[in-house]
């Protein structure tokens, strides 16, 4: 069985970092390694841990993480996927409300009580915050007229690429080429950073 533990996706996030931080970087994808390193953040009383589907730029994200103690590092997290959150609710309603303050206060209200974001996003140690921050800023991007820039703040959903499955087919149908050309621009940058800070080696398992 797969691993069922409530912090299981920040426990690949900061083996991944740790991986990086010390071991070469064409072994961030090998399994065993991932498996040991894994079982080494949090042991597992049954079953085993999955192969890490996230990309590497994701894996260098988390290596300063990985060298805080993992509670420490696991709060810390939280603390950013707080912020990441509010501030995303504070850019589509100061957007779209932007002299309406009671309603803004009301989307604050209902935004903070949502139980999935709390119960899942922030104690499972998700991206989910991150990915919800570069939606919002990609909408308020578009709606400004700057289709490039939504483009490019589409690019951080990356960071889970089964998100394309959905994002690149309905800029596609709805003809937001310019918005493609920002996306490819971001989705290249992340690739060459990722490729410039560990080299292609660590592309290899991927």
């Amino acid at each position: 069985p797969l691993l069922r533990d409530p912090e299981v996706d920040f426990i690949y996030f900061y083996s991944m970092g740790r991986i990086l931080n010390e071991h070469p970087a064409e072994e961030l994808y090998d399994y065993g390694v991932q498996k040991r390193v894994c079982a080494e953040v949090h042991p597992l009383k049954t079953g085993e841990y999955g192969p890490i589907p996230y990309p590497p730029f994701v894996g260098i994200l988390f290596r300063p993480f990985a060298r805080l103690p993992y509670l420490a590092a696991y709060l810390l997290r939280i603390s950013i996927s707080l912020i990441l959150y509010i501030a995303g609710i504070a850019i589509c309603s100061g957007r779209y409300f932007p002299h309406d303050p009671l309603r803004q206060s009301l989307i604050f209200c209902f935004a903070l009580s949502f139980y999935p974001f709390i119960g899942w996003t922030m104690m499972s140690g998700q991206l989910s915050a991150l990915g919800f921050f570069a939606l919002a800023v990609a909408l308020v991007q578009e709606d400004l007229g700057r289709p490039l820039l939504s483009g490019l703040a589409l690019s951080v959903c990356l960071y889970r690429p089964t998100f394309m499955v959905l994002i690149l087919p309905m800029l596609l149908i709805t003809r937001r080429f310019r918005t493609c050309v920002g996306f490819a621009a971001g989705s290249i940058t992340l690739a060459l950073c990722a490729t410039a800070v560990e080299g292609t080696r660590v592309w290899s398992g991927y």
